[in-house]
């Protein structure tokens, strides 16, 4: 399938935050949702990966990086809410200022989830959780290919 064919298609660019402290990988959802998420977001145009995660934690947990490291990409094709979208999720092995920080979005709520519960559990992209499960046991950086038909 084409999708630059398709009217209702996204090509977006993200960067995500994966961080982990004391065996407990911190994970976001919207209220009530049965699935969860990285914390991050889109890429704005002229902004760097870095820029991106820097602002985007600090809008969502109200605390600052004290370290970042790329660890690897999801290309993620889905549709929802009536658009395909073709995702390119970069992900980060983040280190925060303070551990303290809290979902600061009315909408949103996080979790610290230990690592053996987090590897079972309903995290989008699926893809994404599966090899941070591999990186936390091999250290690699990774490549993978997710496709949904629904999100």
């Amino acid at each position: 399938m084409i999708l630059h064919s398709i009217p209702y298609s996204r090509f977006e660019l993200t960067a995500r935050g994966i961080i982990i402290h004391r065996n407990k990988v911190l994970l976001f959802r919207v209220k009530k949702s049965p699935w969860y998420y990285f914390p991050g977001g889109h890429i704005e145009f002229m902004e760097s990966t870095d820029q991106t995660l820097a602002r985007e934690i600090k809008e969502e947990l109200g605390v600052g990086i004290r370290s970042s490291r790329y660890i690897g990409t999801i290309e993620n094709f889905f549709f929802e809410h009536r658009y395909w979208h073709h995702v390119l999720e970069n992900a980060f092995f983040v280190t925060l200022a303070s551990t303290s920080g809290r979902a600061l979005e009315q909408h949103e709520e996080c979790e610290w989830v230990p690592l053996d519960r987090f590897k079972s559990m309903d995290v989008r992209p699926r893809a994404l959780r599966d090899q941070i499960v591999k990186w936390t046991h091999t250290k690699r950086s990774f490549w993978a290919i997710e496709r949904t038909k629904r999100r």
